[in-house]
């Protein structure tokens, strides 16, 4: 993909870099800022304009205070990585430490595999139409 939208603070690097991207990485690291915000109570890039956001976003540099658990912390940079090759996967999101204390989990990890499982099929091409 090459077509870039969304909100410009939860936009993947790779998507400002216009060199294409994979959709995955890239919703792995909108998640990223999504969580971030939730733990810290703020988006990890901000700018008073859009050039200076997406610089900082390119950068792809953060801040992590220890506010929150270092299990946390490891999560949040697997999936604020910045190179997406080397970016954590749904897969091992849902396997991290972090994640594992999230109570009544298994039920929804549960849900999620089933239908993961179901995206990463290969597709027959009438699925595709």
């Amino acid at each position: 993909m090459k077509e870039q939208c969304g909100t410009p603070a939860y936009i993947a690097p790779e998507v400002f870099e216009g060199n294409g991207y994979e959709g995955y990485a890239s919703d792995v690291w909108s998640a990223g800022v999504v969580l971030y915000a939730m733990l810290y109570g703020t988006v990890p890039f901000k700018a008073s304009n859009m050039t200076e956001l997406q610089r900082q976003i390119c950068k792809g540099t953060t801040t992590f205070k220890d506010e929150i658990s270092a299990e946390s912390i490891n999560l949040l940079q697997a999936i604020l990585e910045k190179d997406p090759k080397k970016r954590i996967s749904i897969d091992k999101i849902l396997r991290h430490p972090w994640m594992q204390n999230i109570p009544k989990f298994s039920k929804y990890h549960s849900i999620h595999l089933s239908y993961s499982k179901r995206l990463h099929r290969p597709r027959k091409r009438e699925d595709r139409l």
